[in-house]
């Protein structure tokens, strides 16, 4: 469960629901909160990748730590009549989509062994790790068709992954986890910038939902805001 102070994904779709129905419930929805959820996800990898290029950008406002990721053996080769007996590792499951940031990959990979970072390049040059000359023994790690690979490790079985991720809730699932009790919900902390929510809560009212701020109130003429007015 979130912390008192901690945004949730179900907070953004409650405020955004709220605004929509006009502090009304009614059973005759014309979007699902399940539709809403998917709206926010969107835009909150919308606005990092707009904020990512701009300076100063910080990626731990948005960044989720996934512990523990299983791995398993598999032979490197991938010709079908070849076997040469020579292994690496792959992660068990698909890596969730990542947010498309300026840095390639918003992912940092970590041996659950001695907590040092696995470097991550492209899988054409973790190829040429052998004729390195200082480096040729040194760990791997690279992304292909979605699984995670690794790369002079046959030992490890598990790694953990700092990442920043279109899905969180579907990110949460790739660790130790199990069952929807166990794993991130919507009432859990929500990796997003605090400042970012107002724009996502706007955008989603104005471009999905038609209604639009067009007022604020400052009723007790003490230059705070006590309301907004939204219309259709």
């Amino acid at each position: 469960m979130a912390k008192i102070g901690d945004v949730t994904l179900r907070y953004i779709r409650d405020e955004i629901l709220n605004l929509f129905r006009g502090g009304k419930y009614s059973d005759d929805e014309i979007i699902s909160p399940k539709q809403i959820e998917f709206e926010i996800l969107q835009y909150r990898s919308l606005f990092i990748r707009r904020d990512s290029d701009r300076p100063g950008f910080r990626f731990t406002d948005f960044e989720q730590y996934i512990p523990c990721v299983p791995l398993q053996v598999v032979d490197k080769v991938s010709c079908c009549n070849n076997t040469m007996e020579c292994y690496k590792l792959r992660s068990v499951d698909k890596l969730p989509k990542r947010v498309r940031t300026r840095i390639q990959y918003p992912l940092k990979v970590y041996s659950t062994d001695d907590e040092k970072i696995i470097p991550l390049t492209e899988g054409f040059l973790a190829s040429f790790n052998n004729y390195y000359r200082f480096t040729p023994t040194q760990r791997r790690s690279w992304i292909r068709n979605e699984y995670l690979w690794l790369k002079n490790d046959s030992l490890i079985r598990q790694v953990n992954l700092i990442g920043i991720f279109d899905n969180p809730i579907l990110a949460s699932k790739l660790g130790v986890c199990e069952g929807d009790n166990d794993c991130m919900t919507i009432d859990d902390s929500f990796p997003i910038g605090l400042d970012m929510v107002d724009g996502i809560v706007q955008a989603i009212l104005t471009n999905k939902l038609g209604i639009t701020r067009y007022g604020q109130s400052d009723e007790k003429n003490d230059g705070e805001q006590e309301s907004v007015h939204y219309e259709r």
